[in-house]
């Protein structure tokens, strides 16, 4: 059985189309992290609201490029989290956490991972909805 369908192969591709398009150094930031979701943690990817979305059974995380040339790697549900790291911020918002990550220097690795799993962990722990009929 295949991990991704056709369809989520097109988004994909939205995706990195979207993220070469970026400065260098934001693009090669998500670029990282794109592959660390699609590899490890096994998420589809599409471009909502302008952005890059990845989600399991409903939406994980997605990727906020910043004017700065910063990057937000932001969770949704993120109160839920109990591996609140001290790089992650809520900014005001009440269903989403996020980290800023600058471009140049070395990622939190350990920390991004961290809260990643424990963000899929909760995904997966939602039932299933069914599609009405």
């Amino acid at each position: 059985m295949a991990l991704f369908s056709f369809q989520d192969t097109i988004r994909m591709g939205e995706v990195v189309s979207y993220i070469e398009a970026l400065p260098y150094e934001q693009a090669e930031l998500c670029l990282l992290l794109d592959d660390f979701f699609a590899r490890e943690l096994h998420l589809s990817s599409k471009i909502s609201f302008r952005i890059p979305f990845y989600y399991g059974r409903s939406w994980v995380c997605y990727l906020n490029p910043r004017k700065d040339l910063s990057v937000e790697l932001c969770f949704l549900e993120g109160p839920k989290l109990v591996n609140i790291s001290a790089l992650l911020a809520s900014r005001g918002r009440k269903m989403v956490v996020g980290m800023l990550l600058r471009p140049g220097g070395p990622l939190p690795w350990d920390e991004i991972r961290a809260v990643a799993f424990e963000a899929l962990a909760l995904d997966r722990a939602k039932p299933i909805r069914k599609a009405k009929p």
